[in-house]
């Protein structure tokens, strides 16, 4: 394999392990609160930056993990948590 290549697919790998860190970091912040969470709450447990987080938080709504919604005490807020399975869902 040309060096260039396997630099690239380190690269690749890296990037892969930091978002899978970072998933693994939003996850147990909002699991360790047992309750719906605001992302100010999330990038101050897992010490990520907002980016990160809130691009995290859009892939794990997207894959149906973690759920969305208006916080009822600040309509300029949003809480998180994990989605909760259906009685048909394993």
């Amino acid at each position: 394999m040309p060096p260039v290549e396997h630099q690239r697919q380190a690269q690749h790998a890296q990037t892969v392990a930091r978002r899978n860190a970072t998933r693994q970091a939003v996850v147990g912040a909002i699991v360790c609160r047992n309750d719906a969470v605001t992302a100010r709450w999330i990038i101050q447990c897992s010490g990520r930056s907002k980016s990160t987080v809130a691009r995290c938080l859009n892939d794990l709504m997207n894959d149906g993990i973690v759920e969305r919604f208006p916080d009822p005490h600040d309509g300029r807020e949003f809480r998180y948590r994990m989605r909760r399975q259906s009685d048909g869902q394993a």
